[in-house]
């Protein structure tokens, strides 16, 4: 006797509550059911199946009858999975193969789907039937890998800054597991340019792009223009003749999509701050093609992908401000630096002449002398201030002795703080070891933090520098008893340009911030502490290396 006949609905011999009651109902609940019922034989072939089956791998009715139950694997599985069969057959037993089995099917168009299967074998006198219940599970299985998409891209954008990295980085990601081919369109000026292009052979990229861009025929066929009118995501599910012809009558480029096996795609706008920033397209290649589920994740990872490349860019665009100021800084204290030149070496012949007359031309030529000194500080200032916004600061580490640059940081400070009969009084650990440190750096450091104790404090007063070691390295502290700053002042002291209303005239503003750029490539911390009326205390911590 046949299995199938066995099978068969309205067969006296089926298993079933209903049989020989209601085997009509019988029949149309099983052709109803939504989930594949597949019934196959002793042989490994298949002996019924009902509509929901067929029609999940993509056969008409009746035609995968008799048929091996391998032609519905990939061809990957279908060797090993004629031996599992026959392993199952030995002790076969009512089970699922699970969510965790990762199961896959193939349609009749080669497709391949995700599938959930739960087996129940019935013992004939042939041999065994086996029944698989088949649901496909691709929404659910695709929803997980996107939400992983989703997070394995923000760790890989989170990488980098660099604005051409990152759209090069966000095509990549999606490849292979969203898309075969990923495109990224941005606008330079009022022209989409391709700034990325993912998953293309080598040997396709000189026929995919025409100087640097794809053809204007490509981008009509992949919804660029209208994705951006409509502001929202496109999908075309299967690329065909008719969409082909509609969109373009270029050859070359027709040949270029059918070259590229184009089964489906999706093009998504990407906006940000409500302007249009481009276009992201996701591309299938025969036989896989994406479905109306698929545009939740096209647009949302379109949305993280306008944040990023907005992010990189505005960087980029601060980063090159950054640059052209430095270029401009740079220009202007070269260019003063030669007038100051001049008028320096004539300030010091006028110094030496006036000295041989013994007249009171030195009082003009001190005033020249002092002046230049200014202009020549503010211009060092201006450029170091550049370099430490641009991070490009330059720092040498050597082993140096503390004592001696601390002994040169006085001395640099030692000539302002004599004319305001100001006493520095340095107390400096005899038992510190080498500090690995840019020395010429930590000079003008304690320098310029010196120079503006000195700066902010009565006529004979006192000046302390206190040098020690601590657990994080070497520990400078410079004490005064000037006029103090107020707690609101103490919030912006590092800010560029601020100065405390009541010392706006006694700098640039830029001496903490420049003295903070030193500190911070260093790896180290400043702090200060200060109250009005009763001084305030700068420090700061190199650590040893």
């Amino acid at each position: 006797m046949k299995l199938l006949s066995k099978f068969r609905m309205g067969s006296d011999q089926i298993s079933s509550p209903y049989a020989g009651q209601d085997n009509h109902l019988f029949r149309t609940l099983i052709e109803r059911a939504s989930d594949g019922v597949i019934v196959v034989g002793p042989t490994g072939k298949i002996e019924y199946l009902n509509s929901s089956a067929s029609q999940m791998f993509g056969y008409a009715s009746g035609e995968l009858l008799g048929q091996n139950i391998e032609l519905l694997l990939p061809g990957r599985h279908k060797r090993s999975h004629v031996e599992r069969r026959r392993q199952y057959e030995t002790k076969p037993m009512a089970r699922p193969m699970g969510p965790e089995s990762r199961l896959t099917g193939q349609r009749k168009d080669g497709s391949e789907f995700a599938v959930d299967i739960s087996l129940t074998p019935l013992q004939t006198a042939e041999g065994t039937i086996t029944t698989a219940f088949v649901r496909d599970v691709t929404w659910a299985r695709d929803l997980e890998i996107q939400q992983r998409l989703l997070a394995d891209a923000s760790a890989i954008l989170a990488e980098t800054l660099d604005y051409d990295e990152r759209i090069r980085l966000l095509a990549k990601v999606v490849i292979p597991n969203f898309c075969d081919i990923c495109i990224v369109r941005v606008f330079e000026g009022h022209h989409l340019v391709t700034r990325a292009l993912a998953g293309v052979e080598p040997e396709l990229h000189s026929l995919f792009l025409s100087n640097g861009d794809y053809s204007p025929c490509l981008a009509d066929i992949l919804g660029s223009g209208e994705a951006l009118k409509m502001r929202k995501a496109l999908l075309v599910e299967q690329v065909t003749d008719e969409i082909l012809k509609e969109t373009g009558n270029d050859t070359a480029c027709l040949h270029l999509v059918r070259q590229l096996q184009m089964q489906s795609y999706i093009t998504v706008p990407m906006l940000a701050r409500g302007t249009d920033l481009g276009v992201i397209t996701f591309i299938h290649r025969k036989p896989k093609k994406y479905l109306a589920h698929d545009l939740i994740f096209a647009s949302l990872f379109a949305d993280r992908a306008s944040v990023n490349i907005d992010n990189a860019r505005l960087y980029a665009e601060a980063q090159k401000a950054v640059r052209i100021r430095e270029d401009v800084l740079s220009v202007v204290a070269h260019d003063l630096k030669n007038p100051l030149g001049v008028i320096k070496g004539f300030n010091q012949l006028l110094i030496e002449d006036a000295a041989e007359k013994s007249n009171n031309d030195h009082i003009a030529t001190d005033a020249i002398a002092r002046s230049v000194h200014h202009m020549e500080r503010l211009i060092k200032d201006l450029l170091d201030f550049a370099k430490v916004q641009a991070g490009t600061l330059s720092i040498e580490k050597t082993p140096q002795d503390v004592a001696d640059l601390v002994w040169r940081g006085v001395e640099l400070a030692a000539h302002h703080a004599a004319k305001k009969d100001i006493v520095i009084h340095t107390e400096v650990d005899t038992n510190l070891p080498k500090l690995t440190c840019d020395g010429d750096r930590i000079v003008q450091l304690l320098s310029n933090l010196l120079d503006n104790a000195i700066k902010f404090s009565i006529a004979k007063q006192t000046v302390k520098l206190i040098v020690a070691t601590n657990n994080e390295g070497v520990l400078f502290v410079i004490k005064d008893t000037g006029r103090g700053m107020s707690e609101q002042d103490l919030l912006n002291i590092f800010c560029r340009f601020w100065q405390a209303r009541q010392t706006a005239k006694l700098g640039t503003g830029l001496g903490l911030s420049i003295a903070k750029g030193i500190v911070d490539s260093h790896g180290g911390k400043i702090s200060v502490k200060s109250q009005l009326g009763t001084g305030t205390t700068v420090s700061f911590n190199i650590p040893h290396q």
